[in-house]
């Protein structure tokens, strides 16, 4: 799409020799945006150009005002009722009679980037915990107790019934409502094994069956989606993390050793911000860069990131650390991994990397992420930053 400015902005770029086009440019802006804090920091430049004139630099913050006007959140021109009769017109015409709608992400974490709000999308609740199904004429919103008078505020109770996420758990609803031969559908990359497995097991209970669904159903009716956050990776230096990667990946190494594996996917943000002193900004709260890593027993680490919102410096030193790999390339390494015996987090471990594992051969050991214990043993340089930290704040 053209926009104003595209043809001064291609010159600019051109001139400070720039190897990206405006709509390259345009696309990283958008993730950027859908990062945290991405309507108003401007750490983000570099990752188009290092050291920009005055000029290309107004010129990227003038795209990115314009960008702005153009992004929307979930419950932007919001209607439940619309959005609902979508939602159920898509999944009769794949051939389902239902959908999980969780609120998380590829991660399980507890702040999720903008793309990720599903749930608020769908029902209009915002609370960091809960979920909903849709069936073809009944639905239910589930949250926990923290959140008891907001869903009535959020939600319109003539289209979700509201029920309590602990006491009246989504396996118990759907054993009540499911019937037999219908067809439940999940996004694997939403659910952990154990939840998937949870839900598989009432689903047969009441002989329905649960399906695993390519393409999320919300993703291919919300037309206004944000874009995949691409907030700015940066190094954590030796200063603040005061142990090496290279420490820290041997250390990893010999827990898997010591627990029979030979390689561990690791799922879980922070576990990888530890792993490789980085840092990011792709979600809320915390300063995560959303990714996969694939570590192995010699110690070697793949990270599956998208290489746009690596800044150079950390390219830099993420050389001879680990061996960068786009995100759609996670599925062939996975497959190539069917002789080996496998970790997955069973706090974050989605179920399609459990289902491609298995499709490939691989041994599924399902256990505590292998960086949880040594990440938690903070070194004399992360206690003295913790202090430090507690007295800047007060």
């Amino acid at each position: 799409m053209a926009i104003s400015g595209d043809a001064q902005l291609a010159k600019l770029l051109e001139a400070a020799n720039v190897d990206k086009d405006v709509s390259a440019v345009i696309d990283l802006i958008d993730g950027v945006l859908a990062a945290a804090q991405g309507s108003t920091r401007e750490d983000w430049i570099d990752l188009i150009c290092q050291s920009p004139d005055d000029a290309l630099r107004a010129e990227l913050l003038a795209l990115r005002d314009e960008r702005k006007t153009l992004f929307k959140m979930a419950k932007d021109d919001f209607d439940a009722a619309h959005r609902l009769d979508a939602l159920r017109t898509y999944l009769a015409a794949k051939g389902v009679d239902g959908f999980i709608v969780p609120r998380a992400d590829e991660h399980q974490g507890e702040n999720v980037p903008a793309r990720a709000e599903r749930l608020a999308w769908l029902t209009g609740f915002t609370g960091s915990a809960g979920a909903a199904v849709v069936l073809r004429n009944k639905a239910a919103v589930f949250v926990d107790g923290r959140y008891t008078i907001q869903v009535r505020q959020q939600v319109n109770r003539d289209l979700f019934e509201y029920r309590h996420l602990v006491e009246e758990p989504v396996v118990g609803w759907l054993h009540d409502h499911l019937k037999s031969g219908e067809k439940l559908a999940y996004d694997p990359w939403l659910h952990t094994v154990q939840q998937a497995t949870h839900l598989r097991s009432a689903c047969e209970a009441v002989g329905a069956e649960l399906i695993a669904i390519d393409t999320n159903p919300i993703d291919a009716i919300w037309h206004a989606q944000p874009h995949l956050p691409l907030g700015p990776v940066r190094p954590h230096p030796m200063e603040y993390a005061g142990k090496s990667s290279f420490e820290k990946r041997t250390q990893i190494a010999e827990i898997l050793s010591r627990i029979s594996c030979d390689s561990a996917i690791l799922s879980a943000p922070d576990s990888i911000a530890w792993l490789l002193n980085i840092r990011g900004a792709d979600v809320p709260q915390t300063p995560l860069a959303l990714g996969y890593a694939i570590i192995n027993g010699d110690a070697s680490v793949e990270l599956f990131m998208d290489e746009r919102k690596i800044a150079p410096e950390t390219l830099k030193w993420l050389s001879g650390e680990a061996t960068l790999r786009a995100p759609g390339e996670l599925g062939d390494s996975l497959k190539a991994m069917g002789n080996q015996a496998v970790r997955l987090d069973e706090a974050t471990a989605a179920d399609w990397l459990r289902m491609k594992l298995s499709e490939a051969g691989a041994t599924v050991r399902v256990g505590r992420d292998p960086v949880a214990i040594p990440k938690a043993c903070k070194n004399d340089v992360e206690l003295e930053g913790s202090r430090k930290a507690h007295k800047r704040d007060g």
